[in-house]
């Protein structure tokens, strides 16, 4: 079936002009379900084209690469794409498309007939085809019915017998659950008040005498609520941390497994996960108690709402037990050139253990200006970077860029200056928390899209979520448009949280206004006129 030719749809039923709104109600709504009905056609013929675009490559392409490049690069989840790559064996055959596309099912839909089992698709396909309404809850219904269908009279009582027996389960799990909330209810509002550095009123002491005395109860509240939690929960099928971010682990026993790993931290007077090497706390936002301790714990009640505003105090109540913190964070840096995105990255509040340049007077030029961290002047390729493993919380560089420039041969993966594989072995040494690669636009054209799909898979395989993200650099002052791309992976699954800064100029700043002052340095009298005229541009490069 063709599903390309969806302009054609709007000369069957062009776009609706806005309806007066003196037109009686049923015109307007008559108007309004034949365009939406058009729309649905649509949607659905796309969701259909996209499944034959995804599947046909699929045959080329080892399905998790495939995965990870539909992600990245078109923000279809994993789940989705699972969805697009089943669709040819189970909608498009025998004429269950043209079913679907009549019906204009949703994607809901689509997905759910895609994962059925083909008694229960060829049910729903010909209650469909009967006229009858299919939505995703019937899907499952279906299931059901077909599977009461083949059961005998025992079977059908022992099933009944089970759902009594689980419901019962539930109700009791429910109060014992609910009466864990009530006794432990107290624990988590003075654990928060204990994070905000909230004295409650009327105590009578110093504010460092009410912080250890409040730190001795959440120790022992916490031993108390351990143990109850045992008894309440079933955590010995809770998942181990090194599980917590994996896909299929569902989020309630994570948020789970993490309340009780808090619980313990705190019943053992860990408050905070402390960087003995550097002196510094692992999580730089509060001063003696990590969030991530009161996130799962308050995460038990839902009476308690932890605020967004950090709890910092001031220095003279700051607690004594873990010493000054830093706010600082770790870099290393490959490729370095002469020290721009070194010098950048460290007004960001990164402070470099390790930069890295193979040229000589670039390394010069480093080591010439402000002291950013350690230069050593290296081949990347050359150097094992394992001694910086648990060390690093952002790997960064500007990776040759001769093998995607617009202006050479684009050898890209082939080119021998490439150093992109390097960069993932960098990575995998290292393990930082995140990575930040720079290079030119040519990077993310369709020329490097198997390239790409490569990387990502290679990342993810690590616990790296990644993704390229495009800037132009008139767009944060400087007079040029250098079109750039930013490779960017987070590990820990919180590259959702992440946002390219704000466009800090969106009104570029011209080579005339940017140089301005130093074409008239010497006296030329024509340097305003040529500000304004023949150097009003901005520049595609400045040199």
């Amino acid at each position: 079936m063709n599903f390309h030719n969806t302009d054609a749809l709007d000369a069957v039923e062009p776009r609706l002009p806005v309806v007066p709104e003196d037109t009686d109600v049923d015109t307007r709504l008559g108007k309004i379900a034949r365009r939406i009905q058009v729309l649905q056609t649509r949607i659905t013929k796309a969701h259909l084209e996209i499944a034959e675009l995804v599947d046909a490559e699929a045959a080329r392409l080892p399905e998790r690469r495939m995965k990870r490049f539909l992600s990245a690069e078109c923000g279809i989840s994993s789940s989705e794409a699972k969805t697009y790559l089943s669709v040819r064996s189970s909608l498009l055959v025998d004429g269950a498309a043209e079913t679907v596309v009549e019906h204009r099912l949703s994607f809901g839909v689509i997905r759910a007939l895609a994962a059925a089992d083909p008694s229960t698709r060829e049910t729903a396909l010909s209650r469909l085809a009967a006229g009858a309404p299919i939505y995703e809850s019937s899907i499952g219904r279906i299931r059901r019915q077909l599977t009461e269908q083949n059961l005998d009279a025992e079977a059908k009582r022992e099933i009944a017998r089970r759902k009594a027996l689980d419901a019962a389960s539930r109700s009791l799990a429910a109060r014992r659950i609910e009466t864990f909330k009530g006794d432990f209810l107290p624990f988590a509002r003075t654990l928060l008040d204990f994070y905000q550095g909230e004295m409650p009123d009327g105590v009578n002491m110093t504010f460092a005498s009410w912080l250890e005395e409040t730190a001795q109860y959440l120790k022992t509240a916490a031993a108390a609520c351990v143990a109850r939690f045992v008894d309440t929960f079933d955590t010995a099928n809770l998942p181990a941390p090194w599980l917590y971010d994996f896909h299929g682990v569902p989020d309630e026993a994570v948020s789970l497994a993490r309340a009780l790993d808090a619980l313990r931290d705190l019943m053992e007077g860990r408050f905070q996960d402390w960087d003995e090497e550097y002196n510094r706390p692992q999580d730089p936002e509060h001063d003696y108690l990590d969030r991530r301790i009161v996130e799962s714990v308050v995460w038990l009640f839902e009476e308690v709402e932890l605020p967004r505003r950090k709890a910092i105090l001031p220095p003279t109540q700051r607690s004594h037990l873990l010493g000054e913190p830093s706010v600082r964070l770790a870099s290393l840096e490959i490729c370095a050139g002469a020290g721009g995105q070194a010098i950048g990255l460290h007004a960001a509040g990164f402070d470099a253990i390790g930069i890295y340049e193979r040229d000589k007077s670039a390394v010069r030029t480093l080591n010439r200006n402000y002291p950013l961290g350690p230069v050593h002047q290296a081949d990347v390729s050359a150097i094992d970077f394992r001694k910086y493993l648990g060390r690093v919380d952002l790997v960064a560089g500007g990776v040759p860029c001769q093998g995607h420039s617009s202006i050479g041969h684009q050898k890209g993966r082939e080119d021998h200056r490439d150093l992109f594989l390097e960069a993932v072995r960098v990575v995998k040494e290292v393990q930082p928390r995140a990575f930040f690669f720079e290079n030119v636009q040519g990077f993310n054209f369709t020329k490097n899209a198997a390239y790409r799909a490569e990387l990502y898979d290679l990342f993810a395989g690590m616990g790296y979520d990644s993704k390229v993200f495009s800037f132009y650099a008139h767009d944060y002052g400087l007079a040029q448009a250098r079109p750039r791309v930013a490779f960017i992976g987070f590990r820990d699954g919180v590259l959702d949280q992440f946002r390219m800064p704000p466009v800090l100029t969106p009104t570029p700043v011209s080579v005339g206004t940017a140089l301005h002052d130093l074409v008239a340095a010497n006296g030329w009298k024509g340097a305003a006129k040529w500000a304004e005229t023949t150097a009003k541009i901005v520049s595609h490069r400045v040199v």
